[in-house]
């Protein structure tokens, strides 16, 4: 079976509706095990003000997942009674899949307590099946799309390193914790990723902080490439990144390893930045062992600074003047190539 890396999975963009100006064809995702639930759902939807849509249904958390990774979501519509997982776990799973859709749940009314407890933990609404009108379905949707974006927003502030739109260090403590107790519950292999800008200082030193800042960011945006919208990818400070990565399968890391170095070689032949980007990189898998964030952080650094020490030291290659009635050379000029050797 190939890699979800070698196949490649579209990203699970963030929700674009709003209460004054829904999208145009809204896209809404229905997970029910039971067929006449997820009929009626969508029946309630399509005479109801919501709009165009687009409707899909999956019975179970697998299916649910797959079509969330191929696909773009504006609002997941779910029972927590799936075929492959039942309750809490259900919402849980579906909302560290899509951290950016919101979530409205949809209980029986002996289930009110359990709804409740998922809004707890994140989703954005619940409603009782046997109270369901096309009305309060709309109105449901639209408040829970609205609310979930100004709250990414507020979490985005907070969260997000503001030179490269990253992850910063509390961005992924909190969601690393989650995503490491769904791997356990769900006996799945994660793959947790460290990595080091190299020469970040020699790019300071001989073309400015400015293009530092432009290496940092280009790297960012080179990493995000790579991973999918359910992965956590963020910055930790300086020239340090960290990714984690879930449901990784035999393949995954070397196909990981070999898309990152693809896109950094793509980087560098285009000449445009005066340097080399790379990237010294650690790795550890994630299984079902109680192994904390920190424990599993410190084992990727080591395998990383082991690939740092069999590597060579960068330094600046000069290119010698062609002509006999050229300048003094300065200490670095814009000829200046950053260079591992």
């Amino acid at each position: 079976m190939l890699s979800t890396y070698q196949t490649g999975f579209l990203d699970t963009g963030s929700s674009t509706a709003t209460l004054d100006e829904p999208s145009s064809c809204s896209r809404i995702l229905i997970m029910s095990a039971d067929d006449s639930e997820a009929v009626f759902l969508r029946q309630m939807l399509q005479i109801s003000s919501y709009g165009d849509l687009r409707i899909e249904i999956a019975d179970r958390i697998s299916r649910g997942a797959e079509r969330l990774r191929c696909e773009e979501f504006d609002v997941v519509l779910m029972d927590l009674q799936l075929v492959d997982t039942k309750g809490l776990d259900s919402f849980s799973t579906v909302a560290s899949l899509a951290p950016r859709i919101p979530i409205v749940v949809v209980v029986g009314i002996e289930d009110e307590l359990r709804a409740q407890q998922a809004v707890r933990c994140g989703a954005q609404d619940y409603l009782i099946r046997q109270q369901v009108t096309p009305h309060n379905l709309a109105h449901s949707l639209r408040c829970a799309v609205e609310r979930h974006r100004q709250l990414l927003e507020l979490r985005d502030l907070s969260m997000t390193d503001p030179l490269t739109g990253l992850l910063n260090r509390r961005g992924f403590w909190t969601l690393a914790d989650s995503h490491l107790r769904m791997t356990r519950r769900q006996r799945k292999r994660s793959l947790l990723l460290s990595a080091d800008l190299d020469g970040l200082k020699e790019i300071n030193d001989n073309h400015g902080h400015d293009e530092g800042d432009r290496a940092i960011s280009k790297t960012a945006e080179l990493l995000k490439s790579c991973f999918r919208d359910s992965d956590i990818v963020a910055r930790f400070g300086g020239d340090e990144f960290v990714a984690l990565a879930f449901d990784i399968d035999d393949f995954g890391e070397a196909a990981l390893r070999h898309k990152i170095e693809e896109c950094l070689a793509r980087a560098n032949d285009t000449g445009k930045l005066g340097y080399d980007l790379s990237l010294s990189i650690g790795t550890t898998v994630v299984t079902g062992a109680e192994e904390s964030i920190e424990e599993l952080l410190r084992k990727a650094d080591q395998d990383l600074y082991t690939e740092k020490a069999k590597r060579p030291s960068y330094r600046i290659v000069k290119k010698r003047p062609t002509k006999t009635k050229a300048k003094r050379r300065r200490r670095s000029s814009p000829n200046d190539v950053l260079a591992v050797v």
